[in-house]
Parts: structure tokens; sequence; C-alpha cells
């Protein structure tokens, strides 16, 4: 099931803790699932969402938090999104928006976002940088 049109909005300082993991991880590459409550994106966990019993165990912390799973992120190393490579962790959480971080496109790190539409095509949602000096958000809009 996709969610009904969106941007995703990450804080400064996410953002950079995820291009930053995505980059120490080099080829192996980084998986894990961002928590958050109301729809806000706060913080990362690094866990292989195909791991359902660490996952239930993750949610269970984030639960008494007030918390919950709010998007799934993984990297590579090499090359761009590509449905082959990406569309079978996206399967794994169908109604969460995806961030994809590539590390070696030139050398420039890059971070995009998909949700999968009602006849699972991955399509890319907006996603903006918050500002420090602005209102903080890191939020699914």
């Amino acid at each position: 099931m996709a969610m009904a049109q969106q941007r995703i909005t990450l804080s400064r300082q996410l953002t950079n803790q995820l291009l930053a993991l995505a980059q120490a991880a080099g080829p192996e590459g980084v998986a894990g699932v961002i928590s958050g409550a109301q729809g806000q994106l706060q913080s990362f966990h690094a866990v292989n969402p195909a791991l359902a019993a660490a996952e239930k165990a993750l949610q269970d912390r984030l639960a008494l938090l007030g918390e919950k799973i709010t998007a799934t992120v993984h990297s590579y190393h090499e090359g761009l999104p590509s449905l082959q490579r990406d569309l079978p962790p996206m399967s794994l959480k169908p109604d969460l928006p995806h961030l994809i971080v590539t590390t070696n496109i030139k050398g420039v790190l890059e971070m995009r976002a998909f949700e999968l539409s009602n006849d699972e095509t991955p399509r890319e949602i907006p996603l903006l940088l918050r500002q420090e000096n602005e209102k903080p958000s890191n939020s699914l809009s």
C-alpha cells in the first residue's frame, strides 16, 4: 500500500549522520530504519529490516518511547538506485518511505527517497533539508 503524495524533510544533523554512516560502511553498505513520533523522522537505528526478530525488539523499545519506525534506509557504494537492486528491500516495508544513499558517484554522496505505488513501482519522493534556523521538524508531509 503506497502512501499519499508526500515529501520528506530531514534535519541537517540526521542527514549528516546518514551520509557519514553510509560513507564509513563503504562497499558493504549500511541498512537500518528511522524512528520517530507523529510523522517525525528523528533517529537512525542500524538494523536489517529483513531480520524480523531484531526489528520486533526495536519496535518494542521504540513503543516505550512513544515512537515507531517511520522510514527505511540502505546504502550502496556504487551506482544509482535501480529497480532490480532496490525493489526487494523496499518490498519488505511497502508502506514506508525508503531512503537510498549512494556513496561513490564521482566522489559525491547522494540521498534519494522513494515509496512504492499501489502496483509496487518505486516513485521518487521530494527530499528536503531543513536548515538549522527553521522550525525543528523532520517530517513526512
